[in-house]
C-alpha cells in the first residue's frame, strides 16, 4: 500500500497524484460523469431502506462502497465475478490491523533484524500485506484496460478510464512520462477507496442521526426539496436552488 496517495512522501510522484485528482474530481467532471450515479444509487439506498430499515448503517456502507468504486472503475464488480467492495473492504481490515501497532513502533532499531528473526512478524505481515494490496490494484486496474483496449464503448466514465484516454490523447508524452503517470494514475484510483470509504460513511451517518434528533429541522429541508422538486425524484442540478438544504 506504500504507493497509495496518503503514504507517498511529497515528491514528483505525489504532485502528479495530486494534479490527477484535482483535475479529475472536479466539481465540473463529478456533475458531468457520476450526477446520474450518484443519483441511481441515492435511490438503491432508499429501496433498501424500505427493504430492510433494520441493516441501514450495513447498506449505506455498501452502497458507498459501491458509488466509490464505481467512480474509481466505472464498475464495482468484473467479469469474472471479483467484487471490488468486498476486496477493499478486506484491505481496509488490513490497514486497521497495522494501527493496532508492533513493537517496532516502540522499539525502531527492530526494522533491521531479518524477517526470520523471532519478533519480525511484523516484516512477514507487512511483506504479505503489501502484496495482497499490489495483486488487488493491479487485478482491479488491468481488468479496466483489457475492457477499454477490447470493448471501449462499454467502458463507463471513471476516474482511472478518463485519464487513461486523456493520456492516450497525448502524443507527445515520452514513454518515461507515459509510464509515470499510469503508475501514479493506477494508484490514486485505488486510493480513493481507501481515503472516502469510511470517512463519508461517517459523516452520513452523523446526519442521519441529526436528522433523528431534530424532526422539526428535517421537515424543513423535506418542504424546500418538494418545493423545488415537487413529486419528482431530486437531482444535483437541484442543489443550487435549495439554500437551506446547503445549509
Amino acid at each position: 500500500m506504500a504507493g497509495g496517495t496518503p503514504l507517498i512522501p511529497y515528491g514528483p510522484m505525489w504532485r502528479t497524484h495530486r494534479k490527477l485528482l484535482k483535475q479529475a474530481l472536479s466539481p465540473e467532471i463529478v456533475k458531468r460523469d457520476y450526477s446520474d450515479l450518484l443519483t441511481r444509487k441515492s435511490l438503491e439506498y432508499v429501496k433498501k431502506i424500505f427493504d430492510r430499515p433494520e441493516a441501514f448503517l450495513f447498506s449505506l456502507k455498501r452502497t458507498l462502497g459501491e458509488i466509490i468504486t464505481e467512480i474509481s472503475y466505472g464498475q464495482y464488480r468484473d467479469a469474472e465475478g471479483h467484487d471490488y467492495v468486498e476486496m477493499h473492504e478486506n484491505l481496509i481490515t488490513i490497514l486497521k490491523k497495522t494501527f493496532m501497532g508492533y513493537l517496532v513502533d516502540l522499539v525502531p532499531s527492530l526494522k533491521n533484524i531479518p524477517d526470520w528473526f523471532p519478533g519480525a512478524q511484523f516484516k512477514r505481515d507487512g511483506k504479505l500485506w503489501n502484496q495482497q494490496a499490489n495483486d488487488t490494484r493491479t487485478l482491479m486496474y488491468d481488468s479496466l484496460k483489457k475492457q477499454l483496449a477490447e470493448s471501449p464503448d462499454t467502458v463507463k466514465p471513471s476516474f482511472i478510464s478518463n485519464l487513461l484516454l486523456e493520456l492516450r490523447s497525448d502524443s507527445k508524452a515520452s514513454p518515461e512520462e507515459i509510464a509515470h503517470t499510469e503508475e501514479a494514475i493506477s494508484w490514486s484510483g485505488f486510493s480513493l477507496y481507501q481515503a472516502g470509504a469510511d470517512a463519508t460513511e461517517s459523516v452520513l451517518g452523523a446526519f442521519i442521526l441529526a436528522m433523528s434528533l431534530f424532526p422539526g429541522v428535517q421537515a424543513k429541508a423535506q418542504a424546500e426539496i418538494r418545493s423545488v422538486v415537487g413529486n419528482r425524484i431530486p437531482t444535483i442540478e437541484d442543489y443550487a436552488n435549495m439554500p437551506y438544504l446547503q445549509a
